[in-house]
């Protein structure tokens, strides 16, 4: 089997409306200076210094960019024609915009609306919290176009302007993404997610009710439930986990609390409690980063503390290359040094 490639791509990512210097952030990347973008008047606002939630990389958040009258602003990326995996970094930082529905706009990427009627408050779910969303697009021109457009009539100033904080451009990422108690599945962006698989114990649970926080609700309609674990084949490496969590059960904080044991005490990830981070039917995703994998099977086990432990899907993602399930083929590209973690350290809520 042959593993695909692009040794040449280094990412470009873009660290919005700093003009200031270059940002590293935790996991040891640089973020250019803002450069790219294009409108008829374009300002920048920022608040360093200030706490962001759901990120380690407060300051990645704290600078944006937006447009003059009528709003609207792009970035056009010069880059090789190829497939990306582009993430969009937002968070509400602006004091004046705090409710659910101040804000709200449009995104397009290669001509194709990705986002309607957006609105980082609520997706986020509240003002200063962080939130990405990520696609996969196909660049045939030479650029990478990302258009924001102003929600409503220009000179309607129900809605304020759009904005972004950071833009992030990879290699197409491959992954294994399972939905956990659930039948295959193809979310917005078009990625497959296999029927469960992988695991040993637990039980299963479907609520078609509708999530919150989320454009794939569906993912988080089905979970695994009990003390349960999983045992997923992947080439020896690096990875980065994301772990899809939805409570549809308790209301309150404290009612239902586990652990994640991840490749074998590698990273113990203690006491989630998805209540204490969102509301009941509420999407809530934990990364887990840095995972190094030497037995082929990344391991995953959930331990019930208080009630059941609960998972709705999982997403392992290896940068640089693509991932092949259960081959020894290919060679590790660009990856970092692990680090062990334990008692949530290694933990990134988004």
């Amino acid at each position: 089997m042959t593993i695909t490639r692009n040794s040449a791509f280094a990412p470009i990512r873009i660290d919005v409306g700093n003009m200031r210097s270059d940002y590293v952030d935790t996991e040891g990347n640089v973020w250019q200076t803002d450069r790219y973008y294009s409108a008829p008047r374009s300002f920048v606002y920022s608040q360093a210094g200030r706490d962001v939630y759901d990120t380690y990389d407060d300051e990645l958040y704290n600078y944006t960019r937006y447009a003059g009258d009528p709003g609207d602003f792009s970035y056009n990326i010069p880059i090789a024609n190829g497939v990306y995996t582009i993430n969009l970094k937002f968070a509400e930082v602006y004091w004046g915009w705090r409710a659910a529905g101040d804000r709200q706009f449009d995104v397009g990427i290669e001509g194709q609306k990705v986002l309607d009627d957006f609105n980082i408050a609520r997706e986020a779910g509240g003002y200063n919290n962080a939130v990405d969303k990520t696609f996969n697009v196909s660049v045939t021109d030479g650029t990478l176009n990302i258009d924001f457009s102003k929600y409503g009539a220009i000179n309607d100033y129900s809605w304020d302007r759009p904005t972004i904080s950071a833009i992030e451009v990879l290699p197409k990422q491959s992954g294994i993404r399972i939905n956990a108690g659930g039948p295959d599945y193809t979310d917005k962006a078009g990625n497959l997610w296999r029927a469960d698989d992988f695991f040993t114990r637990g039980r299963t649970f479907i609520d078609s009710a509708p999530i919150a926080n989320t454009t794939d609700g569906a993912l988080y309609q089905s979970v695994r439930l009990g003390s349960f674990s999983y045992a997923i084949p992947v080439v020896n490496g690096i990875y980065d986990v994301r772990l899809l969590l939805a409570d549809k059960y308790w209301n309150d904080v404290g009612k239902r609390v586990f652990d994640v044991n991840v490749e074998n005490r590698q990273q113990l990830i203690r006491d989630i409690d998805i209540l204490a981070r969102t509301r009941k039917y509420a999407a809530f995703d934990l990364k887990i980063q840095s995972v190094e994998v030497i037995d082929g099977s990344l391991n995953l086990s959930f331990l019930s503390k208080v009630d059941e432990a609960t998972v709705s899907a999982i997403e392992i993602i290896q940068n640089g290359r693509q991932l092949v399930l259960g081959t020894d083929q290919g060679e590790l590209l660009g990856a970092n040094p692990v680090m062990t973690r334990s008692l949530g350290e290694g933990a990134m809520i988004n």
